[in-house]
């Protein structure tokens, strides 16, 4: 699947809730309303930031995944949005959204360990990253793809409730340059203090072989970490 990923931020002046509220029963709405016939989207899910306090502000307080089947329906899509037809959605954003702070990735998903991942309770962590100084954007997909994920794949099994874990492979664009995030993984939780305990799992004894391993590909300075609440639209 081709996917969109839109990190964003709120407008100045509202509340994580009034961003979320708005996102959800406002915006939300509207595109289903004026989005053409011909025009079939995948998967259409919205990810609201979990306040920390210990954390402080979140760097982005949403993240949007759009899903098509393939280029051309993705390349439909944009055309779309961007005409006069669109237009209506692009002011929406106005209202709720901090546009200039908007980070964008096209990106391939491959789901590393199915499962439900839009449970009521359920808690979403969303990292982006970017690779190792020194290698080419497809050595870091190899390496992520063929050599990190079956090595989770060896030890999640003593991880407390991960119900899901997805890699999206960032997309380079003739004419745009390279992405924002070179990969960007979606772990899912049943709730969060399967989050909480599966975090303390990864940063003490049983995580250490992972981590380690991120050493080989994952430029750690440039993550963006998001604990995250989703409410899915088209699954």
């Amino acid at each position: 699947m081709i996917k969109i990923i839109g990190f964003v931020k709120r407008k100045a002046g509202l509340t994580i809730d009034e961003f979320s509220r708005y996102w959800q029963e406002n915006h939300a709405p509207l595109g289903f309303e004026i989005l053409p016939d011909d025009i079939r989207i995948l998967r259409y899910v919205h990810h609201y930031a979990v306040p920390m306090e210990a954390l402080g502000e979140p760097i982005f307080d949403g993240v949007a995944e759009f899903g098509f089947e393939d280029m051309d329906m993705f390349q439909k899509w944009f055309a779309w949005f961007m005409s006069d037809g669109g237009q209506p959605l692009r002011d929406d954003e106005l209202n709720f959204m901090d546009s200039s702070s908007a980070v964008v990735v096209m990106a391939e998903e491959r789901v590393i360990i199915p499962g439900d991942d839009a449970r009521e309770d359920g808690i979403k962590l969303i990292a982006g990253v970017k690779r190792k100084s020194g290698l080419t954007l497809e050595e870091f997909r190899e390496y992520w793809r063929d050599k990190h994920a079956p090595l989770a794949l060896t030890v999640l099994h003593s991880a407390p409730n991960v119900n899901r874990y997805v890699h999206n492979y960032g997309l380079a664009l003739e004419g745009l340059g390279e992405p924002a995030f070179d990969g960007i993984g979606e772990i899912c939780f049943d709730d969060f203090d399967a989050f909480m305990n599966s975090t303390q799992w990864f940063l003490g004894e049983g995580g250490q072989v992972l981590r380690d391993d991120e050493e080989n590909f994952v430029d750690h300075s440039t993550r963006v970490a998001l604990i995250l609440k989703e409410r899915s639209f088209i699954r």
